[in-house]
């Protein structure tokens, strides 16, 4: 009985579990890559005082491209020490436009 009562418990977890998990579909999925190929140098992770390692998901270029301004720079916080930077429009159609690294370490500490 212990044992039927622990297995349901575990069931409930897992299910539970499975839910709560972000669900992309293919096509959502090679939209959002197709995207991330195509601005892949317009925008830049960068991380503050810190040399952690992060993952990009691939729906932060869909929050890029609503918060890309056409002539001014953008930053936003994805954590908190983490924030990106977002070209203008301006910048990126410029003859000679070199693309940014993806990610980068920066120190805002002077000490």
């Amino acid at each position: 009985m212990k044992k039927l009562f622990f297995l349901g418990i575990l069931l409930i977890g897992y299910a539970s579990n499975i839910s709560a998990q972000e669900v992309v579909s293919k096509g959502e999925s090679e939209r959002l890559l197709s995207l991330f190929k195509k601005f892949e140098g317009t925008f830049q992770l960068q991380i503050i005082d810190s040399r952690d390692k992060i993952e990009m998901p691939l729906s932060l270029i869909d929050i890029v491209q609503a918060k890309r301004h056409a002539t001014e720079v953008v930053y936003f916080q994805m954590k908190p020490n983490v924030r990106v930077m977002i070209l203008p429009e301006s910048e990126i159609n410029k003859k000679g436009f070199k693309p940014l690294e993806r990610i980068i370490n920066i120190s805002l500490n002077n000490k």
